[in-house]
């Protein structure tokens, strides 16, 4: 968990064996393309990130996504072929 820390471009897409991600904090930007890659990552939340752009659809293993806040935007796809999603919470 990474909480209440300053991360300006913020970019996990190399750790690929990532099953679980939580990050909160306003002084958090993530990189649209951040995720790309993270097929084995099954539960996530964001909760008062930024991210201007943020496209979730190469993380095919997503059973959770919650995402919280209003300093993100969603690509038009993002969720395309989240074939495993159980559960989407969108708040913000």
């Amino acid at each position: 968990m990474l909480k209440d820390s300053e991360c300006k471009s913020l970019d996990l897409s190399s750790f690929q064996s990532l099953e679980t991600l939580y990050l909160r904090g306003e002084r958090i930007t993530i990189q649209p393309s951040a995720f790309h890659g993270l097929t084995q990552l099954e539960e996530l939340q964001l909760e008062g990130c930024e991210c201007q752009g943020l496209d979730l659809s190469s993380c095919q293993n997503l059973k959770s996504i919650d995402l919280r806040g209003e300093r993100f935007t969603l690509k038009p796809s993002a969720f395309h072929g989240l074939t495993q999603l159980e559960e989407l919470q969108l708040e913000g």
